[in-house]
């Protein structure tokens, strides 16, 4: 990991109680999730959510909740592990070449 990740790793620690991060904190932290996923590390992409994390992914616009209508994506980590690496290895497998 580059001196970059591993500061903002710690900025991520160091303000997750707080709740309160800058633009850059943002940014850094986006940036570290896509290159995990990208180089397929899942456990290591999956370990950046916490026990009460959801991930979710609205239908629609200006969607206010998961549970109104369906969502294309709503997990609250009680799909997270091996059912969700698995389904991530499968989509991966069954993207167009250079996607």
């Amino acid at each position: 990991m580059s001196a970059g990740l591993e500061s903002a790793a710690e900025r991520r620690d160091s303000t997750a109680s707080s709740a309160t991060w800058d633009r850059q904190d943002c940014e850094t932290f986006l940036l570290h999730e896509a290159r995990l996923l990208d180089e397929a590390k899942f456990d290591a992409w999956l370990a950046l959510f916490t026990a009460d994390a959801q991930y979710w992914v609205p239908s629609e616009p200006d969607q206010k909740s998961p549970y109104d209508t369906v969502s294309l994506i709503y997990d609250d980590r009680r799909l997270a592990g091996s059912q969700a690496r698995a389904s991530i290895l499968r989509n991966r497998d069954r993207a167009p070449a250079g996607s």
